[in-house]
């Protein structure tokens, strides 16, 4: 029993080693993508963005801190060039909550409840109210056309397995995009600064446009989130000029934000 006992130790041990790194070698093999990967992946992103020039999007939107939830009906309706947005949040039952307007550099705010029009410089914190962290144009437009967009940037590099990075002129990360690790599709978008984060899922192809009928922002600080639901999206339709005015019904207080 000993003569055969002693070589059975050794090959346990092995059988168990062995196991072990079949389980972790995946994370170990994982790389960062090489610079054709990368070169492809910026191609398709680029590729996506020049896809889209306009869109309509409706759906359901939840919004929700440490404290409260609420759900709205969203309506949404963007143009590239120029950039504007306009977003009208009704409640289930009907009762509108807010129409909000962005015009390049200008952002216009009705609250219905507090019957006030806001109006201030854009990007702003004012949006905070609605939306989590400060949203600027590029996450705006990334978030509700569903897919991201590349920031103005300084070099793109692959720092981490399924992950590039955009770094400024002084080396500095100031956005992570993250991918699937089978289909490659982007399903996050980090940027440190701001403490803000986009995750796409649920992606649909429509005549070579992909977008997620999914997307959901978090504000890591204070707790925020926003997720907005399935719903309708229709791309590159001619938008009327008329819609993205905002109006203003009679007895509403306008404040100027700085």
């Amino acid at each position: 029993m000993r003569k055969h006992g002693i070589p059975f130790l050794p090959t346990f041990l092995v059988i168990v080693f062995l196991a072990g790194c079949a389980s972790i070698s995946p994370s170990i093999l994982q790389k960062p993508f090489s610079d054709k990967q990368l070169e492809n992946i910026l191609s398709r992103i680029q590729e996506q963005d020049d896809r889209v020039f306009s869109f309509y999007r409706m759906g359901r939107l939840i919004a929700k801190d440490t404290l409260w939830e609420q759900e709205a009906h969203i309506l949404i309706a963007g143009t590239k060039q120029p950039f504007r947005i306009k977003i009208e949040l009704t409640h289930p039952w009907g009762q509108p909550i807010a129409h909000i307007l962005v015009l390049r550099e200008r952002l216009e705010v009705l609250s219905y409840a507090e019957k006030k029009i806001y109006v201030s410089p854009f990007p702003t914190q004012a949006l905070s109210r609605f939306f989590p962290g400060e949203l600027d144009d590029q996450l705006l437009w990334a978030a509700f056309r569903g897919y991201p967009a590349l920031r103005a940037y300084e070099r793109v590099a692959s720092l981490k397995a399924y992950q590039i990075s955009i770094l400024d002129d002084k080396e500095k990360v100031i956005e992570t995009i993250h991918f699937h690790s089978e289909s490659l599709q982007p399903e996050k978008v980090s940027l440190p600064d701001a403490g803000v984060s986009l995750v796409f899922s649920d992606f649909q192809e429509e005549k070579g446009i992909r977008y997620a009928q999914m997307v959901r922002v978090s504000e890591g600080r204070f707790g925020k989130k926003l997720t907005l639901s399935k719903g309708k999206v229709v791309f590159n339709k001619t938008i009327p000029d008329q819609l993205f005015v905002l109006e203003r019904p009679p007895g509403f207080e306008t404040v100027y934000l700085d």
